[in-house]
């Protein structure tokens, strides 16, 4: 009886131990969240719409058809760098050609008629007429040593600025990031590499306000940086005067960081310290985001998928920097079992300026199957 009634309280224990740790960590987690629904979040404008989905999950002709005409047979990403005259780069990760020689990155040049139909679209190739890698190795890199993945980018000064990360696949040296230089709308990109610059992180997206002018060296450029949380990702934005690419040798003294004061302060922009002393914009995202002006919402639009979910969720603000709505799920992805969802990139080059229609992509790793971005087309209609 004695032994019953001691087992008893030691049940009892643990179990109230187990109710503090389960509760301590649902608290953690809501402080880990920043994106959480909170009494500060301003009003979510998508609330006024009915979202309905046209395609969750398709993969174009003009895509089928421009990777069959680089013998493309495999790939991952996909953002959009707008260049003006209806023209943009969608530039993606490894890239799997059919001859098994693997490129670390690939670039689409797209054209369209200005309404969202695409009037052509090819891959940068090599001599042999086969998918070539747009930001190329340099000295010792290898495919099977170094990845180097590109996409988020602007056109200004007739140039084309796109920044990069590089990552060791040996482990032997830290992430870095980079940026990659072209001349007009050219595919020989140069590579200008900044072992420390923003901690070694690369920009997730970069853009300017809308309306602004690309070739004013005064206009800023605001660039979307991702910082690891405790099981996802944080988003922090810097900007920089655009003259700022014209001396890539000072760049880092120009960045300046969204702080917690709700201003912008010029910290060190060498060390990852000024990344985690900046302000948290966003948080409870994937690895990948992007934000575009939408004319139709009269928004930045944050395109977002958490980590570990099959979900697309959208937020939105009315300034470039936030703050921002608390999320609101556009679909569901066809994730199987085993599979995980990234790459959640609009496409405002797919859609005309006042559309109610919203286009994006994404892709969906750990198949057997392979990988191809999926395209898909919301409607956003006002409730009556």
């Amino acid at each position: 009886m004695v032994e019953t009634e001691r087992q008893k309280r030691i049940i009892l224990i643990v179990t109230l131990v187990a109710s503090v740790v389960v509760v301590g960590f649902m608290v953690l987690m809501v402080k880990l969240t920043p994106n959480s629904c909170v009494n500060t979040s301003p009003e979510n404008k998508l609330l006024s719409y009915i979202i309905s989905c046209n395609q969750t999950g398709n993969t174009p002709l003009w895509f089928l058809n421009a990777q069959k005409n680089a013998s493309v047979i495999g790939q991952d990403g996909g953002n959009s760098i707008p260049l003006g005259n209806n023209t943009s780069w969608l530039v993606f990760g490894d890239t799997i050609p059919n001859n098994g020689a693997w490129r670390s990155n690939s670039g689409l040049l797209l054209k369209t008629d200005g309404q969202g139909n695409v009037k052509e679209a090819s891959f940068v190739v090599d001599e042999d007429g086969v998918v070539a890698q747009l930001i190329p190795f340099q000295g010792n890199e290898t495919i099977s040593t170094t990845a180097i993945w590109g996409g988020a980018g602007i056109y200004a000064f007739n140039r084309t600025w796109m920044f990069y990360s590089i990552s060791d696949r040996t482990g032997k040296s830290p992430d870095r990031a980079g940026l990659a230089v072209a001349e007009g709308m050219s595919s020989e990109f140069v590579r200008f590499d900044f072992p420390s610059l923003m901690g070694g992180l690369a920009p997730m997206q970069v853009l300017v306000e809308n309306g602004a002018d690309v070739n004013n060296p005064d206009t800023f450029l605001y660039m979307y940086v991702l910082r690891k949380g405790f099981f996802d990702f944080d988003v922090h934005i810097a900007r920089i005067p655009l003259g700022a690419l014209l001396n890539l040798e000072t760049l880092g003294e120009n960045i300046q960081w969204f702080n917690q004061g709700n201003s912008w302060s010029s910290l060190d922009p060498n060390v990852t310290t000024a990344i985690s002393q900046s302000q948290v914009i966003a948080g409870g995202v994937g690895a990948q985001i992007t934000v575009f002006w939408n004319d139709y919402l009269k928004s930045y639009a944050m395109l977002i998928a958490p980590e570990f979910s099959s979900s697309i969720e959208m937020v939105v603000s009315d300034n470039i920097w936030g703050p921002w709505s608390c999320p609101t799920l556009l679909f569901n992805a066809p994730v199987k079992k085993n599979e995980f969802l990234y790459c959640p990139y609009l496409h405002p080059e797919l859609q005309s300026k006042d559309s109610p229609f919203v286009s994006l992509s994404y892709s969906i790793g750990g198949s057997n199957e392979k990988m191809f971005p999926l395209f898909a087309e919301l409607l956003f209609t006002p409730k009556k």
